[in-house]
């Protein structure tokens, strides 16, 4: 089980920082370059310039960890809403869909934002008290691998973490 996967909000942190030092590398790579011109001192040109074209380079896999990792995090805020939602109802009745707590519990089902529709409702289980929903399917990568069902919550251990596959 991946530190990414367990820890998200901090992960987002991580990479926002690891992007932001290597567009900064580029920045001064780039002055580096413009002075190296200037002083028309190519050795140091050609350096500043592979400094600055590989810092840009390491940007890219850098932006697309942030956009996952923030859609992580916004799926797992989803089903706190909908865990504070399932237990206010359920000291009534624990409701037999998600779509009965639209609209006095929610204003509407939360759609996941990597899949873009509700990923929950198929997935909700209750028995009593207890109830367990998750993204369904495989929207979410962690580290290099997509998990399928996760982010999960339980109402007896809270936020579950993910499988090792």
């Amino acid at each position: 089980m991946s530190w990414p996967a367990l820890h998200p909000e901090t992960w987002s942190l991580v990479v926002a920082v690891a992007w932001g030092g290597a567009w900064a590398v580029a920045v001064v790579a780039g002055a580096g370059l413009l002075l190296a011109a200037r002083a028309r001192s190519w050795r140091w040109g050609t350096v500043a310039l592979a400094v600055a074209v590989l810092a840009v380079l390491a940007t890219w896999p850098l932006s697309q960890e942030r956009q996952d990792v923030a859609q992580l995090v916004a799926c797992r805020h989803n089903l706190l809403d909908l865990q504070q939602a399932l237990d206010v109802a359920a000291r009534k009745k624990a409701p037999a869909s998600l779509s009965e707590l639209v609209p006095l519990y929610l204003s509407a089902v939360p759609t996941c934002p990597s899949a873009g529709a509700d990923t929950y409702s198929p997935s909700y289980q209750h028995a009593a008290a207890a109830f367990t929903v998750w993204c369904s399917g495989s929207h979410h990568r962690v580290g290099w691998r997509r998990q399928s069902d996760f982010p999960q919550y339980r109402a007896v251990d809270g936020l579950v973490p993910p499988l090792d596959e």
